[in-house]
This record gives C-alpha cells, sequence and structure tokens, in this order.
C-alpha cells in the first residue's frame, strides 16, 4: 500500500531542474520552470530522457501535463541540435 505524503506540491526551482536534468541553458531551465513542473515530475522527465529510443516513444504515450510539456521541449531542442 502506498503512503500519501501531506506535504503540498511546491514547483521545482531551477538548481533542482538542473541537478535532476543535467546542465541546460537558462532560456531552457526559464521554459521548463514556466510549466509550473514539480520535482517529482522532474523524475519523470529524467527517465524519459535517460531512456532507450523504442522505449521512449512508449513511455510518452503514459505522460500528461507538465512532464509531456517538458519532455517535448527537451526532444524539440534535442532535434535542432542535431539538425
Amino acid at each position: 500500500m502506498a503512503v500519501k505524503s501531506n506535504k503540498p506540491l511546491r514547483s521545482a526551482t531551477g538548481r533542482e531542474v538542473r541537478q535532476i536534468l543535467g546542465e541546460l541553458d537558462a532560456d531552457m531551465v526559464s521554459a521548463i520552470l514556466a510549466t509550473g513542473i514539480t520535482v517529482d515530475e522532474l523524475v519523470q522527465v529524467h527517465e524519459w530522457v535517460d531512456a532507450d529510443p523504442i522505449i521512449r516513444s512508449q513511455l510518452r504515450h503514459g505522460v500528461q501535463g507538465s512532464v509531456r510539456t517538458v519532455c517535448e521541449m527537451l526532444d524539440e531542442a534535442e532535434s535542432e541540435e542535431a539538425g
């Protein structure tokens, strides 16, 4: 049985974004923070980023909200760097 925390969810900080997702430019960090993403959601994004490309596409179908938005932002930035 899962134990629920009574702690209110709060948005992540720029420092937490960088700690969890690695070094990102300031514009990307600002864009991520603008989504209101929480630390728990950042962990989900990190799992997606580190996943094998096939698993990554499968994981994308299950994500919603801020997690999906940030995953799409990172995916788009990766595509721009490659192309």
